[in-house]
């Protein structure tokens, strides 16, 4: 019997580690537009379609830097940060997008858009 909950609970670890190394990837570092606003924290890799909704973690909300940075309300601006991608299931505004970016550092915060960098 106690051999039996050994491996039961052996095996509810393994899921639960397996199934949080596949919702977050791994940390890598990201160039691209990002748009702060009402209902909007959106952010789209150079030359991609795809666009993330924006959660930070451990830093100063990029929508306070956003703000200083901007002239008028849902400005792009072109960033370089460091984080990961969820696929974890999205609900309310964060369901129209196609993943969450979870963001750990934030390199540049500028204000003019480089060449190349543009989204469709």
């Amino acid at each position: 019997m106690r051999s039996l909950r050994l491996s039961i609970l052996l095996c509810v670890a393994c899921l639960a580690s397996y199934s949080c190394a596949s919702v977050f990837a791994q940390e890598q570092v990201f160039k691209g537009v990002y748009v702060w606003g009402a209902e909007v924290s959106s952010f789209t890799p150079c030359g991609s379609e795809v666009d993330y909704w924006v959660r930070y973690s451990k830093m100063q909300p990029m929508s306070e830097r956003y703000e200083k940075v901007v002239t008028q309300p849902y400005q792009p601006v072109f960033v370089r940060l460091r984080g990961s991608i969820s696929e974890e299931p999205r609900t309310g505004f964060v369901a129209d997008y196609d993943g969450i970016l979870y963001v750990s550092e934030v390199f540049a915060f500028e204000l003019s858009v480089p060449e190349g960098c543009d989204t469709p």
